[in-house]
């Protein structure tokens, strides 16, 4: 159908699923994704830094003073990131010198209440990295916590002007970067899979937010 329709170029959208398989006769187009959130085939793609993002999140909570910082999120958002987050967090902790380490807290998806309370209460935590979804539907009704009141908070993905500090990750950057590539490609006739996939990593900016302060 595609080729019948003269379409020759393929953007592939993001998948919520890792073990996502696609399947097309792909010697006959130019292919770009804007994500790495499949299995198979590995194509080129743009996609958002996660490590630099955590990476930059670090910093701020060094230069804020916070001391026992963690990232808590759940095992899906690890793995749908190649654990991406979870290298800029490690690799943070010999850039930055942290005087109380807090191993990063990875849960699965249908954790207890009373595994994520006896976390916070063995770790206590001054700042939290998390997602959106996470410090929402988890953190807020089982712990109760509000920020930066009880607990520091930095989201690795925040809208621009956000009350949550955090990564403003750039989409439109990503879409913008992916479109240039994908038609560079059918301009070049580059069709098919290539067996050194290419990859361009969009950094996010920083957004000051109100859910972190001095300490």
């Amino acid at each position: 159908v595609l080729l019948a329709r003269g379409i020759r170029s393929l953007l592939v959208a993001s998948q919520y699923h890792r073990r996502i398989r696609l399947k097309l006769d792909w010697e006959c187009y130019s292919v770009l994704s804007v994500s790495f959130t499949f299995s198979a085939p590995r194509l080129d793609y743009v996609a958002h830094d996660h490590h630099s993002n955590v990476v930059l999140i670090m910093q701020k909570l060094r230069r804020l003073g916070y001391r026992r910082v963690s990232l808590l999120l759940d095992d899906y958002m690890m793995t749908i990131s190649e654990h991406r987050w979870l290298a800029g967090y490690l690799v943070s902790r010999e850039l930055f010198d942290w005087p109380h380490w807090i191993a990063p807290a990875i849960f699965k998806e249908r954790m207890s209440p009373k595994s994520l309370k006896a976390w916070y209460r063995r770790e206590r935590p001054d700042a939290i990295i998390t997602d959106a979804d996470f410090w929402n539907e988890k953190l807020v009704p089982i712990l109760g916590l509000e920020c930066p009141r009880d607990v520091g908070v930095a989201l690795i993905s925040v809208g621009r002007d956000s009350f949550f500090s955090g990564i403003v990750e750039n989409a439109e950057v990503v879409g913008a970067t992916a479109a240039e590539q994908l038609v560079s490609m059918d301009q070049r006739d580059n069709r098919g899979l290539t067996n050194v996939p290419r990859r361009v990593l969009v950094p996010g900016n920083w957004n000051e937010g109100l859910s972190l302060r001095k300490q």
